[in-house]
């Protein structure tokens, strides 16, 4: 991963026209998954959401009682995971990519570029007792980037590239 290598250009998702003269509608898919971890209940709470983050900042360490299914509409972004055994798993996006952030899985999203600010929007099903996100470290003031929730040891850093689609199932148990 070379950040250095992106434009601003770059990190923006466009959204090009894709109708023929003789079709009036077109579906493009740009993502589809098998998912277990939606809620069971009889009803559940839907967001749809845009969020920001500016230049170089993070969003707090948090988990998710729901799968969060978002879309990078600008920028570029690193989904930081907390250490599990002394290691840290790190993924990499930019504009155009669609992630699954798991839930129950402490995790933290960081923008690593400078100039552009991060862009998305997200879909997120939760079970109706349950707040959607639950903030458990550091604040959005603090915009060090880290590898692990403060005062902890710093681990090892693993960059997998992309990850395609939710992480492993046993990392994603459903909600009872």
């Amino acid at each position: 991963m070379s950040i250095s290598d992106s434009s601003a250009d770059s990190l923006v998702w466009t959204l090009p026209g894709r109708l023929t003269g003789d079709e009036p509608f077109v579906r493009h898919p740009i993502f589809e998954e098998l998912v277990s971890t939606i809620p069971k209940d009889a009803q559940v709470r839907v967001l749809v959401a845009q969020g920001e983050l500016a230049a170089g900042t993070a969003v707090p360490w948090h988990i998710h009682n729901g799968p969060l299914f978002s879309l990078l509409l600008q920028g570029e972004m690193i989904l930081q995971f907390s250490p599990e055994n002394g290691v840290c798993e790190e993924y990499y996006y930019k504009a155009g990519d669609v992630f699954v952030e798991p839930v129950g899985v402490l995790h933290r999203a960081y923008n690593p570029n400078p100039d552009v600010s991060l862009l998305s929007v997200g879909f997120q099903l939760t079970s109706p007792d349950r707040d959607h996100m639950v903030a458990v470290g550091e604040s959005l003031v603090d915009h060090r980037p880290r590898t692990a929730p403060r005062g902890g040891p710093q681990p090892e850093v693993r960059r997998r590239g992309r990850l395609q689609g939710s992480r492993p199932q046993s990392l994603n148990p459903p909600l009872t």
